[in-house]
C-alpha cells in the first residue's frame, strides 16, 4: 500500500480505516491477506450514519428501526395541537420525510415491506391526530390531479432512490451486438435482462443485484404487469436470448431490428411483408417472423396492439438530465401505480377474463 500510495500520491490513513470484508469476500479473515496495517472489523461497520453489517435484518433494525422509533414521541407530541388537514400535510413533508430520507436513500441492503406499513400507520396518525380516519392513505398519496394531497409516499421514494442506477445500465455498448452473439453477461445488459424475470448470475455486484431486486418489486407490486417501452431491448429479453445466437435471427439485428418498438408501427406490430422491407430480411423469414409474434404476444397478451407504456422505464430510458433523477422516478412510479379499483378489476379479468 506504501508503495502504491508513493507512485499515485494516494494514501490510506491506517489510524482512522477499518477494513470491513462483505458479500462474496465475507468469509475472509486478518490470516487470509497479508499485513495491511489496517484495523479488522468482523461484524459492522458505521459509513456516514449508514450501519452495514453481514445481517441484513440487524442493519435494517439499526438504520431505518431507529428512524422509525424516533419519529413515535414526535408524532405524539403533534397530536396535541389544532391544525386543519392541509396544515398536517404539511407537517408530515416538514418532520416525517426529511427524518427518512437520507437513510432510505443510503442504504445498501432492501428493507422490508413491514418498515413501510409501520411509517404510513405513524402519518395517518399523525394527518388525523390519532382520531378516526375519514380519507384512505392511499388516496391523500395521489396528486391533487388526481384527488390527492400529495401526502409522501415513503416507499415510492426508497424505490426511486435505488432505481435511478439502472440508468447508467440502460444505454447500449459499442459491443452490445457481439456480446449478443457471443452469448455471454455485461453489467450493461443484466438490468434488461432481469426487467422479464430473469435470476441474478452468482457473483454480480452487490449494488447491480440490490437494484434489481427492487425492481423485481416494483414489476410485482406496483405495475402489475410485464412492463413495457419502445426503447426496450428485444434481444436481451429472457425468451429471445438463446434466438439470439441463432444465424437466422442475427439477420434481424443486422437489419437494425433492436427494440420492440423496431417492430411496432401506427397500426399496430409490422407484418412479414414490411419486416422483409424494413430489416433487409429477403424471403423465407416467416418462421422466425410467427415464433418472435408468439413470444411477444405470451409477453403482451394485448398484441397486436401496443400496450400501456411504463412510465417508470420511460424515465429511465429517456431522461435527458435538469431535474433531480430521484424526482422524475418518483413520479413516474406513483403513475404507475394503478387505483385500488383497477387492481381489482385486473385479479377478476385474471380469474374469469375480461367482460365484453
Amino acid at each position: 500500500m506504501k508503495e502504491f500510495g508513493d507512485i499515485s500520491g494516494l494514501y490510506v490513513n491506517a489510524a482512522k480505516s477499518l477494513l470491513f470484508p462483505m458479500g462474496t469476500l465475507a468469509a475472509i479473515g486478518p490470516g487470509d491477506l497479508p499485513n495491511l496495517g489496517l484495523t479488522w472489523e468482523l461484524n459492522n461497520v458505521r459509513y456516514l450514519g449508514i450501519k452495514i453489517a453481514h445481517n441484513e435484518e440487524d442493519s435494517n433494525a439499526f438504520n431505518i428501526g431507529r428512524v422509525v422509533e424516533g419519529l413515535k414521541p414526535t408524532i405524539r407530541f403533534w397530536n396535541t395541537p389544532s391544525l386543519s388537514l392541509m396544515g398536517r400535510v404539511a407537517l408530515a413533508k416538514m418532520v416525517v420525510l426529511p427524518r427518512c430520507l437520507y437513510v432510505l436513500q443510503g442504504t445498501i441492503y432492501e428493507i422490508p415491506q413491514t418498515y413501510f406499513t409501520t411509517l404510513d400507520k405513524l402519518l395517518t396518525q399523525l394527518l388525523w391526530a390519532g382520531k378516526r380516519v375519514r380519507v384512505g392513505l392511499s388516496t391523500l398519496k395521489r396528486t391533487w390531479e388526481k384527488g390527492g394531497m400529495e401526502v409522501p409516499d415513503l416507499e415510492m421514494y426508497y424505490l426511486a432512490a435505488h432505481l435511478q442506477h439502472a440508468i447508467h445500465w440502460l444505454d447500449e455498448d459499442d459491443n452490445w451486438e457481439k456480446q449478443l452473439i457471443k452469448g455471454t453477461w455485461s453489467l450493461e445488459d443484466l438490468p434488461r435482462v432481469l426487467m422479464m424475470g430473469q435470476k441474478t448470475p452468482v457473483g454480480t455486484p452487490y449494488i447491480v443485484e440490490h437494484t434489481c431486486r427492487l425492481w423485481e418489486r416494483v414489476v410485482k407490486r406496483i405495475i402489475g404487469r410485464a412492463p413495457y417501452a419502445p426503447e426496450m431491448q428485444l434481444w436481451t429479453l429472457q425468451p429471445f436470448i438463446k434466438m439470439a445466437t441463432q444465424m437466422t435471427v442475427t439477420k434481424w439485428i443486422r437489419g437494425g431490428c433492436r427494440t420492440i418498438g423496431d417492430l411496432h408501427t401506427e397500426g399496430g406490430f409490422v407484418t412479414i411483408r414490411e419486416a422483409e422491407e424494413l430489416f433487409d430480411l429477403g424471403q423465407g423469414q416467416y418462421i422466425q417472423y410467427a415464433r418472435i409474434s408468439a413470444i411477444i404476444r405470451e409477453i403482451w397478451p394485448s398484441f397486436p396492439v401496443e400496450p400501456p407504456k411504463s412510465s417508470t422505464l420511460n424515465v429511465l430510458h429517456n431522461y435527458a438530465g435538469g431535474k433531480s433523477l430521484i424526482s422524475h422516478l418518483y413520479r413516474a412510479l406513483r403513475d404507475d401505480r394503478p387505483a385500488p379499483t383497477l387492481r381489482v378489476q385486473q385479479k377478476w379479468e385474471t380469474g374469469v377474463g375480461p367482460s365484453d
